[in-house]
């Protein structure tokens, strides 16, 4: 023992107690060999079994509820986002937007309404009745452009801190609305089949499959891709050169912690752009991929 320390040294003192154990037991107790090895080997063996099983319950336990770093190891929640930019003065906005609806609700929706009631930034938000179904309107007097500057930096050289600028300045004009809502969701998002079974941007006509273009392993199964058309309400004033873009999306996605943090989603999105002044509906196309990440 008092050469334990000392490294293989401790392996060889353990054989060698339980071998001094072993003949202490026959000339102590009287007894054989063979019974001294079964009294000092079994006991020892299921010790250690005990041992191995308590170690593997409270590894079991710690994978299963994210171990140390307790809820905030996982994470199940939805983003929805609006972004809607303009280089020019837009007059009398209204919009019908596409809304994450799931078995005929949108609590997103509500919840978006909510935040913008609370922490108004112009714009009004409320859902409309359509020919396409329930959507979210959006109405604002005006959005008017603001003058915006960015300076060309260079990378920092060696033991310095901050990048450089560069002296040459760009200057554009952009205006823009955005809404962004995020939700903690009480399950597992079903990120595979959201199409079943999750909160997806309606409304979607002509849904069809399409290959996956981002890179996945060889050895998985790609993400599932829909392509679908969709419809958007535009009706403002604008100069004959604005342009206008605007893009609706929304993700469900999974986080846990094991070992390593992984991830999946499910993501809906269109986009479009725009000349001028509206005054009726866009056709536009969108994309729903599910089961992207790690299961």
């Amino acid at each position: 023992m008092a050469l334990s320390g000392i490294l293989f040294v401790v392996i060889l003192a353990g054989l060698y107690m339980i071998y001094m154990a072993v003949i202490g037991g026959t000339k102590v107790h009287k007894v054989s060999p063979a019974s001294s090895v079964i009294a000092v080997v079994i006991p020892t063996i299921i010790v250690a079994i005990l041992v191995a099983v308590l170690v593997a319950a409270i590894a079991l336990f710690l994978y299963s509820s994210g171990g140390m770093y307790g809820d905030s190891s996982v994470m199940n929640a939805y983003d929805f986002r609006i972004a809607l930019n303009t280089d020019s003065k837009l007059e009398n906005l209204t919009f019908y937007l596409p809304l994450p609806v799931y078995m005929n609700e949108s609590k997103i929706g509500d919840e978006a309404i909510i935040q913008n009631t609370e922490y108004s930034q112009g714009w009004d938000l409320s859902m409309i009745e359509t020919e396409h179904g329930t959507m979210l309107k959006l109405t604002a007097i005006e959005l008017e452009p603001e003058l915006h500057q960015l300076s060309e930096l260079k990378p920092s050289g060696f033991g310095q801190s901050e990048d450089i600028p560069t002296g040459e300045v760009h200057s554009f004009t952009r205006g823009s609305i955005e809404v962004y809502v995020s939700m903690e969701a009480d399950h597992v998002i079903d990120t595979k089949n959201a199409t079943l079974n999750e909160p997806i941007l309606f409304p979607k006509y002509n849904m069809i499959l399409s290959d996956y273009n981002a890179p996945y392993p060889s050895s998985g199964i790609p993400p599932k891709t829909w392509m679908y058309d969709s419809f958007i309400y535009a009706d403002y004033t604008a100069s004959s050169d604005a342009n206008v873009e605007i893009c609706v999306s929304m993700e469900g996605h999974n986080e846990r912690w094991r070992g390593g943090w992984t991830y999946n989603a499910y993501r809906d999105r269109l986009c479009t752009t725009f000349t001028g002044e509206r005054h009726g509906w866009i056709s536009v196309t969108g994309e729903l991929v599910e089961g992207e990440g790690r299961y």
